[in-house]
């Protein structure tokens, strides 16, 4: 349900949930619930004891909301089939938090945290909970900043799943060790889809599209093989578009130490763009 849905609305939900006992799915897409919503609506969610798929894709909520969200879907236990936290900022704190309820739904077939702000510190925890979800079928993981070491606790844990057909690696920040280790274990699963070794580029969804390709190859090198340096002299940022697509990048280049930008005239425009994205690189030294 896409419908600018806030937290107030979810109150009302929560409050009409205990009437109709018999539904079987909940996706509130898309809307504009956070955390005290969530939590609301974590108060009479459980009564629904039919339940077997819930979405909250595209919300508000971070990690209070969610947390609370997945510990009152316990109570479904092994009925619940598919739970989707996929586009909100709950982070590796969130996730970590989510996993300590996660092997009571053991009869989870698709999982979809996607775009959740996931590091390594997050798929670690995922990865010691896969083995409680043996039903797996689907795991979305994508659009995070899960890097070699998460993967390498993932490729770990991913023979616990033999029913899984669908992974979605992409769009993180998995480096080439990282990726051979995951394609190796991946080979091995039964019923992985060849067409589903979703590692793919570790860059993010559609950010290339209009933008010169020097800049596309530059931040993929530099993701791909970890770089500290990132050298902006030769890329001719001489389009707001490019300016743009670099300011956005640089949330995807937290691990580079030193920044140069040249002599592009990105002007007042760029600088202060460039400027919004810079607390991101945490490492950064000049």
């Amino acid at each position: 349900m896409d419908s600018d849905m806030g937290d107030y609305d979810a109150a009302s939900v929560a409050e009409a949930l205990p009437y109709i006992p018999h539904v079987t799915s909940i996706g509130l897409h898309r809307n504009r619930i956070g955390d005290a919503g969530a939590i609301t609506l974590s108060k009479t969610i459980h009564e629904l004891t039919r339940l077997d798929e819930v979405y909250f894709t595209s919300n508000d909520m971070g990690s209070s909301g969610a947390t609370a969200l997945c510990e009152a879907l316990c109570r479904l236990g092994s009925e619940l089939k598919g739970l989707g936290f996929d586009g909100m900022p709950i982070g590796d704190s969130g996730t970590v938090s989510l996993c300590r309820s996660l092997p009571s739904l053991s009869g989870l077939t698709l999982l979809e945290l996607g775009g959740t702000d996931m590091g390594d510190v997050g798929a670690s925890a995922m990865a010691d909970v896969l083995p409680h979800l043996p039903m797996l079928t689907r795991l979305n993981l994508s659009s995070n900043h899960i890097g070699d070491e998460g993967a390498f606790s993932l490729s770990e844990a991913l023979p616990a799943l033999p029913k899984l057909e669908m992974l979605w690696l992409q769009d993180n920040l998995i480096g080439s060790d990282g990726q051979k280790v995951l394609a190796s274990t991946m080979s091995d699963l039964p019923c992985l889809q060849s067409s589903s070794l979703g590692i793919g580029f570790q860059g993010w969804e559609d950010w290339e599209y209009g933008v010169s390709p020097e800049l596309v190859l530059a931040v993929r090198t530099a993701r791909l093989e970890g770089e500290r340096d990132f050298k902006c002299e030769k890329l001719k940022l001489d389009t707001s578009t490019d300016i743009e697509a670099l300011s956005e990048a640089l949330v995807h280049l937290r691990h580079i130490e030193r920044l140069w930008i040249g002599a592009d005239p990105i002007g007042d425009a760029g600088v202060t763009s460039l400027a919004e994205h810079l607390p991101s690189l945490t490492k950064l030294t000049s």
